[in-house]
């Protein structure tokens, strides 16, 4: 889970959405709040000389508060499901800001804040906001109405789940009410709506359990993404006993189960793609999640070539012919092997296309690389040391991976498993 640190004033503002934004994603967050006596000294370090700024992971800072909503809204689930609505999102939020930037409304903001010398009585103030910003409000308002009307009048720009502009323009329509005129939104019913919306929108962080042997497996590599995603979860680890009355009880009639709230995922790489989705681990554009999913297929296919899926079972002791260290080591040069030379320099070759860093994109891990090194570190665990030899980026993918802090604190402490 990423630490985020948001940089605005003491005020509500062009921060208070983001604050609204994170909270409802359930992101802890440090709210530091810069008095007017530091902003020159703090000015210097902001990307555009402006805030808000949010800081990402104590190193990345992002500047201009559409390009932090939608990076939260992206990262954590706020957003749209395809490009067509998250389009629509962005013409709706477009025209909030539009609206906002007007001079009229841009100056009664200062007007508020006791910055404007020849407007400072409380009677000049509402004169103003009836002349010069409901105007304004009266050319703006009617087309977001136009669009909460569209999607049933249920309070919400899309769907039946709050996005991240529900919130942007609930909280910039409620200042209009707050701070302006009580009775401005009453020509626009839809809009109250969406404002009362926002202020019933707490959200939790959902029950995650993982259920699995207790063993790696297949199951291995999603308690890693799940460590390494900082997302707590119950490791439920049940006997080959429990199984056969489970079994008929599971969507696919196989495990590992991810349970979310209640709701069962499965196979692997499916739940492999929802941890990397949905905590920021599975690419950030359409084509890099696509490339993502070619990798990962290949190494699911690996993983599922006859050779090393049955190569477990022998582990275990479940096959009569290889019960013994000696047979599971011949199993695994006439079986195994074969099948890592097949597959293994197609994974060569997509992590030096990456610049040979250890990962397959970009600088960070992703689900595709968590699941990759466990795959192969079993090879070296349970197989022959040397069988990766002839693939060094691979080695290093391992390496690089299970020596990132909190994956390599779980291999420390995880117990030890025959496979």
């Amino acid at each position: 889970m990423p630490t985020y640190k948001l940089y605005y004033f003491p005020l509500r503002g062009r921060g208070e959405p983001i604050r609204q934004l994170l909270t409802l994603a359930g992101q802890p967050f440090e709210d530091y709040r810069i008095n007017p006596e530091e902003w020159s000294a703090v000015k210097a370090d902001m990307p555009l000389g402006q805030v808000p700024v949010l800081e990402v992971d104590g190193s990345t800072k992002l500047a201009q508060t559409m390009t932090i909503l939608r990076y939260i809204a992206n990262r954590h689930g706020l957003a749209g499901r395809t490009p067509e609505e998250n389009a629509k999102l962005d013409m709706i939020a477009e025209c909030v800001q539009e609206m906002i930037n007007s001079p009229q409304i841009f100056n009664w903001a200062l007007i508020v804040l006791d910055k404007c010398t020849e407007i400072t009585t409380e009677e000049q103030k509402a004169d103003f906001f009836k002349y010069k910003v409901t105007p304004d409000l009266e050319s703006y308002a009617p087309k977001i109405e136009r669009f909460l009307l569209s999607n049933g009048n249920n309070g919400l720009l899309q769907g039946d789940t709050e996005t991240w502009v529900d919130i942007f323009a609930a909280e910039v329509f409620s200042k209009f009410v707050e701070f302006g005129d009580p009775l401005c939104l009453d020509a626009s019913s839809s809009l109250a709506c969406t404002r009362i919306r926002r202020d019933r929108t707490p959200r939790r962080m959902p029950t995650i359990k993982l259920i699995y042997f207790d063993g790696r497996g297949r199951g291995e590599s999603i308690r890693q993404l799940l460590k390494l995603a900082q997302v707590p979860f119950e490791d439920c680890r049940i006997t080959f006993e429990e199984w056969i009355a489970l079994k008929r009880t599971t969507p696919l009639g196989n495990i590992p189960i991810l349970e979310i709230d209640g709701v069962s995922i499965c196979p692997t790489s499916t739940i492999h793609r929802f941890i990397g989705n949905q905590y920021g681990l599975g690419g950030t554009s359409a084509l890099e999640k696509a490339r993502l999913d070619m990798i990962g297929e290949c190494i699911q296919d690996l993983s599922s070539d006859y050779g090393p899926n049955w190569f477990g079972r022998c582990l275990l002791g479940r096959d009569p012919e290889y019960p013994t260290k000696v047979r599971q080591r011949l199993y695994f040069k006439q079986k195994v092997v074969p099948a890592i030379e097949k597959f293994a320099p197609f994974v060569e070759k997509f992590l030096i296309e990456n610049g040979n860093n250890g990962l397959f994109l970009g600088e960070t891990e992703t689900w595709a690389d968590v699941f990759a090194a466990e795959q192969f570190a079993k090879f070296i665990d349970y197989g022959e040391a040397e069988c990766l030899d002839a693939f060094p980026a691979i080695k290093k993918l391992i390496a690089r991976v299970h020596s990132h802090p909190i994956i390599a604190e779980h291999i420390r402490t995880r117990r030890p498993a025959i496979a």
